[in-house]
């Protein structure tokens, strides 16, 4: 059906209605384009479930008729949340409290949340306007670049006689890092990288400023991180020098 606009260029008011107003769209996917028509309900849950930690406030409802489930989802701490969902795993161990700030330069926005674990590598979960990462890109170099940084600005105070090294002061941290910009550039069709090279110096200058307001403030998970880093940073040259005095022809 087809209705005509009136002159301004408005739909015209026909009547009320008691019918609460939003919009409805009915779709199904066609077997020509897409290899399977049919639908993940883990797939969706779990995409559902992560808007709404990177997006504190809304509310999403999500019913399947066919696994006749019905959930709601809405997480008012936002990233917050997501960090403790993350790590509520049985052989995850916190060991530091949850790092949570954000901060605007040039017009970008970076939401920033992290915590310190028993785990050995670092985990980073990154998101460019709501879009998932997985390949990081641009903005999370930035984010390392900022945190050595921030961490480092504080050497004097804790009297290190060298600069902590950055993969000593993200090992067992992790990471969720919500980038917003204008028309980001990405790599491959997926979308799963950031190629804006302007994103790096932006969320360098966020998290340094920002990182440091937090830390100034939180002293006790500061010191967190530095003992994280020194320890790290001590297990590191202990294996490096056994490496070193093992002879070359032991290879």
């Amino acid at each position: 059906p087809v209705i005509s606009l009136d002159k301004n260029g408005n739909l015209k008011v026909l009547n009320k209605t008691n019918i609460p107003s939003g919009t409805k769209v009915s779709f199904k996917p066609d077997s020509t384009i897409f290899e399977t028509t049919e639908f993940k309900h883990d797939v969706i849950y779990e995409h559902l479930k992560q808007t709404c930690y990177l997006n504190n406030q809304i509310t999403i409802r999500f019913i399947d008729e066919i696994e006749h489930t019905d959930d709601i989802f809405h997480f008012g701490n936002g990233l917050v949340d997501f960090m403790k969902d993350i790590n509520s795993d049985e052989t995850i161990e916190t060991k530091s409290d949850i790092v949570y700030f954000v901060g605007e330069n040039d017009g970008m926005i970076a939401e920033i949340c992290m915590q310190l674990t028993n785990e050995k590598s670092e985990r980073v979960f990154s998101f460019v306007n709501n879009i998932m990462t997985p390949d990081e890109g641009t903005h999370v170099t930035g984010f390392r670049s900022g945190l050595t940084k921030c961490i480092n600005g504080y050497n004097k105070d804790f009297n290190l006689k060298e600069s902590l090294n950055g993969n000593d002061i993200r090992s067992g941290l992790t990471t969720i890092i919500s980038f917003k910009m204008k028309e980001p550039i990405f790599e491959g069709q997926t979308k799963g990288k950031l190629g804006s090279s302007i994103a790096k110096p932006t969320m360098e200058t966020i998290v340094n400023t920002f990182g440091t307001v937090f830390f100034d403030k939180n002293y006790s998970i500061l010191k967190d991180f530095i003992d994280n880093a020194i320890n790290n940073m001590n297990e590191r040259k202990k294996i490096e020098k056994k490496s070193s005095n093992i002879p070359k022809n032991q290879y």
